[in-house]
């Protein structure tokens, strides 16, 4: 892109990056964020922009920051791993209710559930040892249930179109896949109990894959929500994938990391 690469000094290693378009005209804005969880917040030409060079968190984030626009006014969002939420002005400024610290650890990333104003508007977190949250943008927390017994939560909601979430359970070398109401949809074991990295893919039209990436094997293995694996062996693959459906070709476009090495791979529909 004409004006990259551009290098900066950052406080720790860059860990998240997010992309903002307020307006939906394209003018994106890019939400990075460091190992620590400071906030970077620049232009698309690449300058950095007042009061977000950096905006200092206190912990890393568990997803990268992001836009909503709700009740007329714009929130950037940024979900820290140890459940310290803040919801933003444009202006870096916190809006009313926030920070707000949740007694819990977020392993995962953050769902939302748009709403007409702040109230109705929220956000549905688990904690590590799966509590199910909901947290309205007035930094009320509206909702709290346990979600299941012992082992290891993520929630893993829909990154194609906000069609929902699944929820992952990790018991030693067993991974379990729940749906929205708790029920199983598969389950599958590992060579090892290494913690998996679980996404969630949701086309419609009964068109879903869960990506699991392995940090042990370096591998990502897909599955449909029935529990097959959509492919004949595993893809290499270190970092979280990227997912997008061909509907003229009846066809997924797979993006993997392997190394240095960006890979794209094509899976005809099943």
């Amino acid at each position: 892109m004409p004006g990259f690469p551009i290098t900066y000094s950052w406080a720790a290693p860059l860990q998240k990056l997010g992309l903002i378009d307020y307006e939906k005209t394209k003018y994106y804005r890019f939400a990075a964020a460091d190992a620590q969880g400071n906030v970077y917040l620049f232009a698309k030409e690449g300058n950095v922009l007042a009061g977000w060079n950096p905006r200092t968190q206190l912990h890393e984030l568990a997803m990268p920051p992001f836009h909503i626009r709700t009740g007329g006014r714009d929130c950037i969002v940024a979900v820290q791993a140890d459940g310290g939420l803040y919801v933003c002005q444009r202006n870096s400024q916190n809006h009313a209710g926030f920070p707000l610290k949740l007694s819990d650890n977020l392993a995962s990333p953050a769902y939302l559930q748009e709403g007409p104003d702040f109230a109705s508007t929220r956000l549905v977190l688990l904690s590590q040892r799966g509590d199910l949250i909901k947290v309205n943008f007035n930094g009320q927390v509206v909702e709290r249930e346990p979600f299941g017994p012992d082992g290891y939560f993520q929630l893993c909601p829909d990154q194609v179109g906000q069609r929902g979430w699944v929820i992952a359970r990790q018991q030693g070398e067993r991974l379990t896949i729940f749906n929205q109401q708790g029920q199983p949809l598969f389950n599958h074991p590992w060579p090892d109990a290494a913690l998996k990295n679980v996404q969630y893919f949701n086309f419609g039209t009964n068109l879903a894959l869960v990506a699991v990436t392995d940090p042990t094997s370096k591998t990502v293995r897909l599955f449909y929500p029935n529990g097959d694996e959509a492919t004949p062996k595993p893809l290499p693959n270190q970092q979280p994938v990227a997912i997008i459906y061909n509907d003229m070709a009846e066809e997924f476009e797979i993006y993997t990391t392997s190394g240095l090495e960006l890979q794209k791979w094509k899976l005809g529909r099943d």
